[in-house]
C-alpha cells in the first residue's frame, strides 16, 4: 500500500528483527524497483519487540515527518499526503487519522472515525481525553509525527513489548498542537 501512495517523497525504512518467514526477500523484491529510498536494517540474532524496532527507526529516519507502518497494516492511497497536508497547514506535531480492522477476507471488524476535523493545544487534548472521556487511539501506526517535535521532546519507547500506549502517553503529555 505504500507503493500506491501519491506521495512521492517517502523513505522507507524497514527493521527486520530475524524469522523464519520469507518475509525480507518478499519485501526486498517488492522494493526494488519502487522509486522510494528504501533502507533495510538487519537484526539476525533475536527478534527484539516492537518497541525496540520503533527506537532504531526513531534513529535512523531523516524525513521532517514520521509515520509508522507495522507489516500488517493497509493505507488508503492518499493518505500520507493528506496527514502531510495537515501538518503543514496546521503547523501541528501530531496529526491522527482515523482506522478501521478488517479480517483476510476484507471484513470491516472495527472501525473507528472521528466525527468531524479537531485541532487541540495541549489543555483541550487533555481535557478531550481525560475529562470528555472522547477516544484517542494509542496505536503509533495512524499518527504523522513532526520530527522536531519527537527529537525536542526525546520520545522513545522504553518497552519492548508494551508497543504503543506508554509512548502514547508521553506523546499526550508534551503535544502542543
Amino acid at each position: 500500500s505504500v507503493l500506491c501512495q501519491d506521495y512521492n517523497n517517502i523513505e522507507i525504512l524497514i527493521v527486520y528483527d530475524k524469522s523464519d518467514d520469507n518475509s525480507l526477500h518478499l519485501a526486498k523484491s517488492t522494493l526494488k524497483n519502487s522509486g522510494f529510498s528504501v533502507s533495510i536494517i538487519l537484526n539476525e540474532k533475536e527478534n527484539k519487540g516492537l518497541g525496540n524496532a520503533r527506537n532504531v527507526i526513531l534513529d535512523n529516519y531523516s524525513g521532517d515527518y514520521l509515520f509508522f507502518l507495522d507489516s500488517d497494516d493497509y493505507l488508503e492511497p492518499l493518505s500520507i499526503s493528506q496527514f502531510v497536508e495537515e501538518a503543514i497547514i496546521n503547523d501541528a506535531d501530531v496529526v491522527v487519522g482515523s482506522h478501521r480492522s478488517v479480517d483476510d477476507s476484507n471484513k470491516v471488524l472495527e472501525q473507528f472515525q472521528f466525527s468531524k476535523k479537531e485541532i487541540f493545544n495541549n489543555q483541550l487534548l487533555k481535557n478531550y481525553i481525560y475529562v470528555e472521556n472522547k477516544f484517542y487511539p494509542v496505536y503509533a501506526w495512524n499518527k504523522l509525527y513532526k520530527r522536531s517535535f519527537l527529537s525536542d521532546n526525546k520520545l522513545r519507547y522504553i518497552h519492548n513489548d508494551v508497543e504503543d500506549a506508554l509512548f502514547s502517553f508521553q506523546l499526550i503529555e508534551k503535544v502542543k498542537k
